[in-house]
């Protein structure tokens, strides 16, 4: 293992420590180092180098957002003296404090906070929840700096850019199909932040050339998260459109099967030869033979509608009664 030189050098020991107790752990989440989240439980873990004030008053600030708070510092050689100090400030203020061995990464919890009451600011702990369930990938190492860091933002702009990749094009509504919202569409597109999309036409866009290299080589992990969740969500889609399908026979089958019980009431005779002008017809045996060759036949709710050359037949799904036929719209003899 590498000895401790930065902050960031912390990120890995802590971030799995707390993954394996279940929490979903990112780095970089709204100013805060580390922030993970369990049950709805929301913890920040600030790395640092060394103790300080400094460091006492960003933890007190982080407790109005949190349900617990934690320190994670290098284990130094303190003398017991010091190290007695911060761990009798750690317990009074309910502030978790953790130490990191150089070289070996071994971990040490030295003291486990309670969960605090209800956090006072509720906008500061939506706004770290919002932004720990949308973020996929673990791009950030929490204690960073002056550097790119992937947000949940950013990572929605991959994913569109990975399905116009995929695609070729897309639209606001092809993207809601893979859950995007009205907002998110409208403010990737209308503000462009990153320049990486471009209009082709009303409501079609492309990716840049710019945009998929800058993507491609600077978040390519990202960039793979999202496409496998692509094919993922294609995959779906397939299945949901062949299950649709194979309803939609089963249902024709229904139909066709029972081809026998379809019948009308005097009323239903009468009226089918008044929309469809027929005059001797025997109107239960022609909408049987009309039904045996339709152009589509679909379910809805409690009745069939079959499509036959220029008109419509309605028939009740439960009792095969035709109840009533008419022209197409737009279709005049």
């Amino acid at each position: 293992m590498s000895k401790i030189r930065t902050e960031a050098d912390l990120y890995e020991p802590v971030k799995n420590h707390f993954a394996s107790m279940g929490y979903k752990v990112r780095g970089e989440v709204k100013d805060c180092d580390i922030a993970a989240i369990k049950d709805d439980e929301l913890i920040v873990i600030e790395l640092k180098k060394g103790f300080n004030t400094k460091l006492l008053f960003q933890l007190i600030d982080r407790q109005k957002m949190a349900d617990k708070v934690y320190m994670a510092l290098p284990s130094l050689k303190w003398n017991r003296k010091d190290f007695g100090r911060i761990l009798y400030i750690a317990k009074k203020l309910n502030i978790g404090f953790i130490t990191v061995k150089s070289r070996t990464n071994e971990l040490i919890v030295h003291h486990e906070p309670e969960a605090l009451p209800r956090p006072k600011n509720a906008v500061k702990t939506k706004a770290v929840k919002n932004e720990l369930s949308k973020r996929l990938s673990d791009m950030n190492k929490g204690g960073v700096s002056n550097t790119k860091l992937m947000t949940a933002y950013r990572e929605k702009c991959i994913y569109a850019a990975v399905i116009i990749n995929e695609e070729g094009e897309t639209s606001p509504k092809r993207l809601r199909e893979f859950g995007f919202t009205q907002a998110e569409t409208s403010n990737m597109f209308y503000k462009n932040f990153y320049g990486w999309f471009e209009k082709k036409k009303t409501g079609i866009y492309l990716l840049t050339e710019e945009g998929r290299n800058e993507i491609l080589s600077s978040y390519k992990e990202a960039y793979n998260i999202y496409r496998d969740l692509y094919f993922e969500k294609s995959k779906e889609f397939l299945n949901a459109s062949s299950s649709l399908k194979s309803d939609e026979k089963e249902t024709n089958e229904d139909l066709l099967g029972n081809i026998d019980k379809v019948h009308t009431t005097e009323l239903g005779c009468e009226r089918i030869r008044k929309n469809l002008k027929l005059e001797n017809q025997d109107i239960i045996e022609w909408c049987r033979q009309k039904i045996q060759f339709a152009d589509n036949i679909t379910r809805k709710g409690k009745n069939w509608y079959i499509s036959i050359d220029d008109f419509v037949l309605t028939v009740n799904a439960h009792s095969f009664t035709v109840i009533t036929a008419h022209k197409k719209k737009g279709v005049r003899k």
